[in-house]
Formats: C-alpha cells, structure tokens, sequence
C-alpha cells in the first residue's frame, strides 16, 4: 500500500489562526490607555467622515455665521469656540481628523505595497531587477515632493487627492530602500536556502518567507507614513495645494488658524494639540505592535527595576564562602525567562568551579543549558532572561555587584568567549586584521596601526600560516577551519584568564576539529589559561577537558573528572549518552543506542527528577522528591544528582 501526497489541496487554515494569533497578541500586548488613545482617534475620526456625507449632520461642519466668528472656547460659539467663519471648531477638528486620517491611510497603503514590493523586487528577483529598482528610487528621491504635487495639482487640481497621490508617490522609495537591505541579509539566512534547495520559486519564496520576516519593519514605516502625511498634508495645505475651502482637514485648520491667529489663537491651538496627540499615539502604537509582531520580540523585556530587585535579593542573602584559588565559581545559579504570564526557570541549580590551567567541559543534548549557563557565566543573558538566583565569581569578585563600566572592561581581559557559528561572529565588511585589532582598541588606547604587529603575532600563534594575506582578507574568503582561527584571534590577543568556546568546532570536519582542540590545548599551556569547552561530543571533550559537567533540562546532574565520569559513569542519562557514541566494535550496519525521548522545554519539566520520565534506573522517588545534588565520592569529589546510580559507579565510589 502507497500513500499519495495532493500537492494541489488547499492550504491548512494556519495563516488565519496565526492572524487571529497576532490580533489578541496586539490587543493583550499594547498597553490599555494606549490602545484606548488610538481607538478614539480613529472612531472620533470615522464619526467626522459620517458628519461629512450625513445630509442631517453636514451643516454642523460648513455652516457659518459671522455672528460667532473668532468666538471663544465654551461660548456661544461652541465648545472649542469658532474659526473666522464662525463654524464650531469641535465639529470642525472632527470632520478634518476624518479627511486627514483617511488620507494619511490611503498614503500609506499606497507607500507600503508599492516599497514592499519594489524592495522585494530588487532585494531577491536578480541583479537587472536590483540595478532597475535602484534607478527608479534615486529619481524618485531626487524629485521633490512638492513639485511633485504641483504636478499632479495641475492635473487633478488642488485638494486632498493631490496630497496623497504626491506623498504615496514619493514615500515609497524611503520603504523600499530599507526593505531592499533587509532582503539581501535574509536571502542568505539557511531558511531561504533551504527553501530554495527544496525547489520553491522565487514569488513563494518572497510571500512565504520574506514578507513575514519583513512585517515588523513595514508596520513601523507605515506608522511614521501616518505621521508624515498628517504633518505634509498640513504643509501643502498650507501653501494652497492640500485641502480647499470649505472642506475641513487638520492641515487647513491648523493654516486657518495661523493665518488668523492675531484675531483668535483658538483654531491654532486646538488644531496644533490634536495633531501633536495624534501622530505622538500613532508612533507610540507602530513602536509596540512592531515588538508584538516581530518573533524576535516576543518575550516582554525585563526593565532596569526587575534587574536590580534580583541584584538587591541576592545582595540580602548571606555571604557565602568562595573558593579562593578559583578563576570562576558558581554558585547555585538559576536563570529565568520573563513572559507575560510570569518567570520560566531556564537553568537551575548551577555550581561549578574553574581553576587556574584548568579545563572544564560542559556536554549534554540540545536544550539541556549549556550555552544559557555559559551566558550566564559571562555576564551576557539575551534580554528577556535574567539571574533569577545565585552568584557568579570572577576572581573572587561578585560580577552582580560591578557597575557595568566595570563588567565590560573586564569581559575579554578577563574572560572571553569563541562561539560555534565563526563566519556569524565575524562582520563580513571588515578584515580579519581589522576585527583582531578592534578587540585590542576596545581596551587599549592608541591608533589602530599600533596594534598591527601584536595582530600579525596572534594570527600566526593561532596557525594562520601567512599572517601578512589573512590580515587583509575577508571573512568570505575563508576556510570554516580558517574562520575559527580567526575567531579565536580575535578573543586570544587579549589574553584573557578564562576561555569559554561554546561548541567552536561544530561544522567543521573530524581532522580540523582535532586540530582546533590541539590548538586550543597548546595556545592554554603558553597563556596559563583556563578553559570551559561546550559540546555535544563526549570524545571530543575527553581530549582536552580535566573536569566534566554533564548538563540535563537546565541542572548539572553529574560532575566528576574526565577519567571518572567517561569510564564510569554513574548517572543513568551519563551512561545514555556514551552508549549513542559510535563504538569501533559495533558490527557494520547495526542500529545505534539513543537515550528514548526528548530533553523536555523549560516550564514542562517533571516535578521531581527530570529525567525520570527517560531513565530505565527510575524508582517511585524519583516522580516525587526531586534529588539534590550530594558528594558521590569523596576522594576525588565527584557528585551525582541520581538516587538509583549505576552499579559499577556506586561500587567504585563506595
């Protein structure tokens, strides 16, 4: 029996569930008087429209009477008072806040599709596209909006078709080249290339992947197009080319107004503070839904207050003794993750200690915490996370209590960091020589031509046989290989104590691997450096670690050293890992060990211990009582987080 695939069926209603998705995110995410502001800005404008086309209600908004001309606010002029034809302002703003909202909207869907599509089309439909379509936004940005708009006055004469068709015509370009700029970065990104080796075309391609990606910005561009066309409006109104007597707008009352300000300052005044309001809560708005949108924006940030509330909590708590021959010790950190309905725990429990010399690696599988820990040690939690508990130590220094002048003077001299991904790491615009030498002019005064000789000696230490070529060579123009020795350059020249890579050899072939740890181990013996090195592979971090932590579900679980933990392993999920290690015994052919399931996502954890729903070893404890983390052995201080270890390792540790 076949399965059979319709390719041509329709689309699964995920686009409308996300749409719906987005909706209550903006209407939970934007802060209430906010969303209330912009609300009535758009209901009191869509009532002045109706005041327009109602026959009933018309005569509120053109009918005159000297009789009230230039009337004071609460008069019998009206509430707000009268203009020079002694038409009530209220109903007056009303009407003109329809016109120049409704305006300012077809500007800027006008703006947004023809920039989208024109940055799109330059960004990712090929080199004569991108030359055509920057042509046609040098001349539009060369021909002046206003002449542009005398033009169109000529033909459609003046009024408020004028003013949109002048502005939606020329802000575009603005759009479009931001666009243009984003789309040659994210062609390049793996998800466009994968979708590209997939066999999709280039349009799906754009409207699948681009666009959405693209959102945040056009809805922040059409916020500032809302802005812009009010504030245009009002100045092409202004010299005659906007909106015409009698029809109302913000822009010709605020012209009005200033043209009759010696007689009555009202019209000016009321006009100026509802555009003031209006474009002030539109931006405010733009600024908020971009962050809701945007994937990369989710998470709520964690204000100043919340950071320094956990430095004042942790500060409250007794001092506790720190090991002082350690370069960095931890002690009982936890991390978490703020979202809206409260604080996720990312990384718990975390204690380790790292001396002078010494190498300590840190393994598990994909979300067990590893690279959050090491970002954690060095003081660079993205935003969104902060250290919810515990200490980290530099030298003996609480890195909680530095100022952060202080903290960033000391990360690179005194601990720095080598990540997996080296080509993203490096900016693509500089030279290898430049980015090794702005680590040095980070530190150190001086031109940057005094840093080149120490450049060229650290490019050569790192094995970059020709340090003269690979100085002024770009990032493209290198091996993965070659990249992580540059890489490693660029942290190593400033010597720092500590050294942590987090997984710096992923990609990279089995040879250049072992020559990377070689390097690393020869570069530590001159510089009398210490090492945390991440990785998923256990041989690897065999070679060159003295002192393994095996990381599960955000806790170390076990921590011994090299010769104990990967010859007798005493955790259960220890013992898993090394058994899914391809062994030189194993007959061609036969299937590999795998530790059964998935390391579970914070806020899903077990109750107790977290790997009891995987382990083979668990006992009815292990749902109930989550283990601590006790001294397994105490001659060479190996600890375990287990109450069922493995037999061979309890005996030895007995």
């Amino acid at each position: 029996m076949t399965a059979t695939i319709d390719f041509d069926a329709p689309a699964s209603p995920s686009a409308s569930v996300a749409a719906d998705g987005s909706l209550r995110r903006i209407v939970r995410g934007v802060p209430w008087p906010l969303l209330a502001a912009v609300a009535l800005f758009f209901v009191a404008g869509a009532i002045g429209l109706v005041f327009l086309v109602a026959p009933d209600l018309k005569p509120l908004v053109f009918k005159q009477s000297l009789m009230r001309a230039f009337s004071a606010p609460l008069s019998r002029g009206g509430f707000l008072g009268a203009d020079q034809l002694g038409r009530p302002l209220e109903w007056r703003l009303l009407a003109g806040l329809g016109i120049s909202l409704g305006a300012a909207a077809a500007v800027t869907l006008i703006a947004s599709v023809l920039g989208l599509a024109m940055g799109l089309l330059g960004g990712f439909f090929g080199l004569t596209a991108d030359r055509l379509v920057t042509v046609v936004i040098d001349l539009t940005w060369a021909y002046p909006t206003i002449l542009l708009a005398v033009v169109i006055a000529g033909i459609l004469g003046p009024g408020v078709w004028t003013v949109i068709w002048a502005l939606g015509l020329t802000l575009w370009a603005a759009l479009a080249r931001i666009v243009r700029a984003q789309v040659l970065v994210l062609r390049e990104q793996d998800f466009v290339l994968a979708a590209q080796a997939l066999g999709y075309s280039r349009f799906y391609i754009a409207t699948r992947h681009l666009i959405p990606n693209l959102m945040p910005i056009v809805i922040l561009m059409a916020t500032l197009f809302v802005a812009l066309t009010i504030i245009a409006e009002a100045g092409l109104s202004f010299i005659g080319l906007g909106a015409q007597s009698p029809t109302p707008s913000l822009g010709k009352t605020l012209a009005e107004g200033f043209s009759f300000a010696s007689s009555s300052i009202w019209p000016l005044v009321f006009g100026a503070l509802t555009m003031i309001s209006l474009v002030i809560v539109l931006n405010a708005f733009g600024d908020r839904v971009r962050d809701i949108l945007d994937p990369k924006g989710r998470v709520p940030l964690p204000g100043r207050r919340l950071r320094d509330a956990a430095r004042r909590a942790e500060a409250a708590l007794p001092a506790r003794a720190v090991d002082r021959d350690a370069v960095i010790a931890v002690d009982d950190v936890s991390v978490a993750i703020h979202g809206r309905r409260g604080a996720t725990t990312a990384v718990s429990d975390l204690s380790l200690t790292l001396r002078p010399g010494q190498t300590l690696g840190i393994v598990g599988e994909s979300g067990s915490g590893k690279s959050l820990s090491a970002r954690a040690i060095t003081g660079l939690l993205p935003e969104g996370l902060s250290l919810s508990g515990g200490r980290v130590f530099w030298d003996g220094v609480d890195i909680a209590g530095l100022p952060a002048e202080k903290l960033r003077d000391r990360r690179g001299r005194f601990v720095a960091m080598v990540f997996q991904d080296a080509r993203a790491s490096l900016d693509p615009l500089y030279t290898i020589g430049e980015q090794v030498s702005e680590s040095l002019a980070a530190h150190f005064p001086g031109p940057r031509r005094s840093f080149r000789p120490k450049v060229l000696e650290m490019l050569a230490r790192v094995g970059l046989s020709d340090p003269e070529i690979f100085y002024d060579r770009y990032p493209h123009q290198l091996s993965g290989g070659q990249l992580q020795r540059a890489a490693l350059a660029g942290v190593l020249v400033l010597e720092p104590r500590v050294l942590i890579a987090d997984e710096p050899t992923t990609g990279l072939d089995a040879t250049t691997q072992k020559k990377i740890v070689a390097l690393v181990k020869a570069l530590q013996r001159e510089m009398n450096m210490s090492v945390i090195w991440i990785s998923h592979d256990l041989d690897l971090v065999g070679e060159i670690a003295d002192e393994i932590v095996v990381a599960y579900a955000g806790q170390p679980v076990e921590i011994g050293t090299v010769e104990e933990v990967l010859k007798r392993p005493a955790h259960p999920y220890t013992l898993g890992l090394l058994e899914s290690r391809p062994q030189a015994t194993m007959a061609p052919k036969s299937p590999l060990r795998s530790v059964g399931g998935t390391v579970p996502d914070p806020g899903d954890w077990p109750p107790a211990c977290r790997f009891a729903p995987r382990c083979r070893r668990a006992l009815a404890i292990c749902g109930t009582t989550p283990p601590p983390m006790e001294l397994f052995d105490e001659g060479s201080g190996r600890r375990l987080r287990c109450y069922n270890p493995e037999p061979g390792a309890a005996e030895a540790g007995a």
